[in-house]
């Protein structure tokens, strides 16, 4: 109640096809913002995303600037796709090279198979060389 006797009017209720909602009181249909704890839980989401963001960034530039070293601008080079099919599966699907390739070979032409066995593979632990020993017999078309 007011000083004055007269009572403080009620916000608007929140209607449902024009009838007021069951079980919904006033003071939510009243409020129009956000907190400073949802602020808060916002922030601290958006930190721990650019947190994992920024390494890949950082690994990112140091790839594009060791590979725009790689390249001379007065070269010309050639993007040369893969005729092994199996080359294309495992990711490396075009090779990069200087010289002109030529025109491309016939899409009849028979790839030459291989019959790979590995006899052996030895990992260094301290360093980053794997050496394998296998066996190549080629299979006759």
């Amino acid at each position: 109640m007011r000083t004055d006797g007269r009572r403080r009017a009620d916000p608007q209720p929140i209607r449902c096809a024009g009838t007021p909602c069951p079980g919904v009181s006033p003071r939510v249909a009243r409020r129009r913002g956000f907190t400073i704890i949802e602020l808060e839980v916002a922030m601290v989401l958006f930190g721990v995303a650019l947190t994992g963001i920024c390494p890949l960034m950082v690994m990112y530039s140091k790839q594009l600037k060791n590979l725009q070293g790689r390249f001379n601008p007065q070269t010309a080079y050639y993007l040369v796709p893969s005729t092994d099919p199996w080359t294309r599966k495992l990711g490396a699907a075009a090779s990069v090279v200087t010289q002109d390739p030529g025109p491309p070979p016939p899409p009849g032409s028979s790839i030459p198979a291989n019959d790979v066995q590995i006899q052996s593979l030895d990992k260094s632990f301290t360093g980053e060389v794997i050496t394998v020993y296998a066996s190549v017999q080629v299979i006759p078309p």
